[in-house]
């Protein structure tokens, strides 16, 4: 059997130690402004991407992958006798599993395994990890895009948004929702479903209280809770991510937590404050 790749993408948010810790690769997404294009991670921080915007009043735009930048990632790959299991953010939100698929049935489509994951950032992230586990025990790629696929719909992935300010720019908010949540203070919490976007709740107040919705949703899915990881995620709130982390991890006992700073393309459309929140369920 051939060693096992795992390969994700910069949506993943996690941090350069981690990758390195689990032998993970990651291919960086593009970041623009204009004519101008980074490399997710690379050529472009998540502060130097919130200078940007203050600088030219207008929000970066995020683009996939494309087919040939899968191309040449899997040939090194598959060169060097890896068998590739590529785990990308949800085909409902960008086109890189697409292009990973259009790629893979180029180079070795029998040793070339796309999962979509129908998520981003940390959701995404999770699932890498969980990944990194089975092929740890020496399962084979094929096995773990079958084992991962099946925990696909069990992945929570919540963001608290406190600033409207970036919802308004990316034309998410009108600008009559933006002046009233202003008013009322207002925290949007977005959920990820069917591989898109989704509003769930827009609790007001301040960011305790919207912590306090995640926290109560958190305890009812607790019951079915896989405990090997569980990642809180955070674009410049430290210390509100700190208190959401400390107010699970003092009750319940999970294995991994992991703390993850949001990347580029993320903080791209939520903008700075926000905080994330991401588990798997059994169920």
């Amino acid at each position: 059997m051939n060693k096992v790749l795992i390969l994700t993408d910069s949506t993943a948010d996690l941090s350069q130690g981690l990758m390195i810790k689990h032998d993970i690769q990651s291919v960086p997404l593009y970041i623009r402004f204009d004519e101008e294009v980074y490399l997710d991670g690379i050529d472009i921080t998540t502060e130097e991407l919130y200078e940007k915007v203050m600088e030219k009043g207008t929000l970066a735009k995020s683009s996939g992958l494309r087919s040939a930048d899968f191309l040449i990632t899997f040939r090194k790959f598959i060169a060097r006798e890896f068998d590739v299991v590529y785990i990308g953010v949800s085909s409902g939100l960008s086109g890189s599993v697409q292009a990973a698929d259009l790629a893979r049935h180029e180079i070795a489509p029998n040793r070339i395994f796309i999962v979509d994951t129908k998520n981003l950032s940390s959701g995404v992230g999770l699932l890498v990890l969980k990944a990194v586990d089975l092929r740890d025990k020496g399962f084979s790629a094929q096995e773990i895009k079958r084992k991962i696929d099946q925990m696909v719909p069990h992945v929570k992935t919540y963001f608290i948004i406190p600033d409207l300010t970036y919802l308004e720019m990316g034309n998410r908010l009108s600008g009559s929702q933006k002046f009233f949540g202003n008013i009322i203070k207002t925290k949007p919490i977005i959920t990820i479903k069917d591989g898109n976007v989704e509003v769930i709740k827009k609790p007001y107040g301040d960011v305790t209280k919207a912590i306090g919705y995640l926290l109560k949703t958190f305890e009812k899915d607790s019951p079915n809770l896989d405990k090997d990881f569980l990642m809180v995620t955070h674009s410049y709130a430290s210390k509100s991510a700190k208190y959401l982390r400390d107010s699970i991890t003092e009750k319940y006992e999970i294995r991994n937590v992991i703390d993850s700073f949001a990347g580029c393309v993320i903080s791209a459309h939520i903008g700075k404050g926000s905080i994330g929140l991401s588990y798997l369920t059994n169920k």
